[in-house]
């Protein structure tokens, strides 16, 4: 993954950070409010965000920022309406666009509805819509290549998607974008040209897992995702630079939750392990008074990034919030800014 590694050279890698509650909407929550776990009010994945809970996307909005993003944000889940990917709930909490669109098994579910979301409709439209969903509803846990063909796959869809929207960024005011892949997740689908790209490489075992050769092939995906992700990423930046804004962004990289990839013969996340409540984070500040090559080893939260991303904008919130902002720990300082961490 060389240009997360390029991240991590350039900025600070937080080693402990972990997801406040490891379920895709709730962490979502968590994020978007600033708020732990008990006070988000989206307890599991069937309740939509709260768009009366005040976010840090709508105090930026609020203080002139143009507020954006794609791919999965999990806002409304229970709803399974995306609408054209601009939707009511998006709008209430203070973005000024987007683009959301379904994770994996959402757009499943909503196609099965005859109602799919942004993602499906594209893939309906290109007469894959139906190979896809007998796909992905047949699988289980293989590692067998999608059908689809790369520009499909969701993942470089969702990068396409956000090339494209790095291109009409505001030149006259400063603004927010999240982007939001489908993976690395479950199920294990990846492209035959992922799939060709891993297939004789072998990562380390599970722990105390029963059945680490047939682990393998599930790992072996995993990777396959994360280094595709890598490379959009890669591709966003460039456009980043293209656009002479790269010296004036910061840029975060991060995760909702974590997954078990077969320790103690789980899957999935949502447990009390390591494997599902640890999250990767880098944040990339070298242009902004970042101090490079760092690891910042005290526990974080996901949430700490809402109160960075106002404090990087010189934000004060208006609300009341759990998140604890980072810039100092990625500005050099090692005090704690957390004693432990809650999930």
């Amino acid at each position: 993954a060389p240009n997360l590694r390029a991240m991590m050279d350039r900025g600070t890698t937080f080693s402990n950070a972990y997801s406040p509650a490891p379920v895709c909407a709730p962490a979502r929550a968590c994020l978007a409010s600033g708020r732990r776990y008990r006070k988000c009010r989206v307890y599991q994945n069937n309740v939509n965000y709260d768009p009366a809970l005040p976010s840090f996307y709508g105090a930026l909005r609020k203080n002139g920022y143009y507020v954006t993003g794609t791919g999965k944000f999990d806002l409304n889940k229970a709803d399974l309406d995306w609408g054209d990917g601009f939707h009511d709930v998006m709008r209430r909490m203070g973005f000024s666009s987007a683009y959301d669109s379904e994770g994996k098994m959402d757009a499943i579910w909503a196609a099965m509805q005859e109602k799919p979301g942004p993602y499906g409709k594209m893939l309906e439209q290109a007469g894959w819509l139906e190979a896809h969903k007998n796909d992905m509803m047949t699988r289980g846990g293989r590692d067998i290549p999608t059908p689809l063909p790369p520009e499909l796959y969701a993942d470089n869809w969702i990068g396409a998607k956000s090339k494209a929207l790095i291109g009409q960024m505001p030149g006259n005011q400063p603004w927010f974008m999240q982007i939001n892949f489908s993976g690395p997740h479950d199920p294990w689908d990846v492209t035959v040209d992922m799939k060709e790209a891993v297939k004789n490489r072998r990562f380390p075992d599970a722990a105390d897992c029963t059945i680490t050769e047939k682990n393998q092939g599930v790992r072996q995906n995993y990777a396959a995702m994360i280094e595709n992700i890598d490379r959009i990423i890669g591709e966003c930046i460039g456009e980043l630079e293209a656009r002479g804004m790269l010296e004036n962004t910061l840029i975060v990289y991060g995760a909702d939750h974590g997954e078990m990839m077969g320790d103690h013969d789980l899957y999935g996340k949502s447990k009390p392990e390591q494997g599902s409540i640890h999250i990767p984070m880098v944040i990339d500040a070298s242009h902004l008074g970042g101090k490079p090559g760092r690891c910042y080893t005290s526990p974080v939260e996901l949430e700490d990034l809402a109160a960075t991303f106002l404090d990087y904008a010189g934000v004060e919130p208006e609300f009341q919030m759990d998140a604890v902002s980072l810039k100092k720990a990625v500005e050099g300082s090692d005090e704690k800014v957390r004693q432990f961490a809650v999930s």
